[in-house]
């Protein structure tokens, strides 16, 4: 993945995940919306785990 898209409503679920320009879960995460729900599970970014995470 190489791009982000903001989202307003629902869950957004990443699930093995490779990111080529962002290593953190938050750096990721594009939400414009009022609370994240979201989850990362068995991701990678610029070739480091990224550690699971899940909100709220």
């Amino acid at each position: 993945m190489t791009t982000s898209t903001a989202t307003t409503s629902g869950k957004v679920l990443y699930d093995g995940c490779r990111f080529a320009d962002t290593a953190t879960a938050a750096t990721a995460l594009r939400w414009s919306g009022p609370a994240p729900w979201y989850e990362f599970r068995d991701c990678l970014g610029e070739g480091v785990r990224i550690p699971d995470t899940k909100a709220p």
